[in-house]
């Protein structure tokens, strides 16, 4: 009888450790699982049929970006706006923003192209962006700078 009792006993608590173990392997799955909707939530959210990009420029210096966008029938440029910094009154060569937007067409990628500088003949390039729209089947897009 003793030894009926203990083999039931070390039976069930062979059965109880295992089980532990089991759902310490659900957890650590449930927990995997829950980052990885979390990633695939964070990627969604950055997918708009309007791509917006901020830059920092400077009109009073005469500079200016251009952009150059590879294949116009997958993004195309909609609208830029320009919004000046906050600067005491009378206060001359303040900068500000310039916001970029881009209205997804169709599905793809392209390449898009920053040029920041004086875009006249004789003048300066300060800075070049090269960055890939890329717009999935529901024409939702991201933008991603290299």
């Amino acid at each position: 009888m003793k030894k009926s009792a203990f083999v039931f006993f070390a039976a069930a608590l062979a059965l109880t450790a295992l089980a532990g173990c089991r759902t310490t392997d659900n957890i650590k799955n449930t927990e995997d699982n829950v980052e990885k909707e979390n990633r695939e939530a964070e990627k969604n959210e950055s997918l708009s049929r309007y791509i917006t990009v901020d830059l920092r420029t400077n009109p009073t210096t005469g500079g200016g970006w251009k952009i150059d966008i590879a294949d116009k029938s997958i993004a195309k440029l909609e609208s830029d706006t320009y919004v000046r910094d906050e600067s005491p009154a009378g206060m001359v060569g303040v900068g500000g923003t310039e916001t970029f937007g881009f209205k997804c067409l169709k599905p793809g990628k392209t390449d898009v192209k920053f040029v920041y500088g004086q875009m006249w003949e004789g003048g300066s390039i300060w800075e070049t962006k090269k960055a890939v729209i890329t717009v999935n089947d529901n024409l939702l897009g991201s933008i991603r700078f290299e």
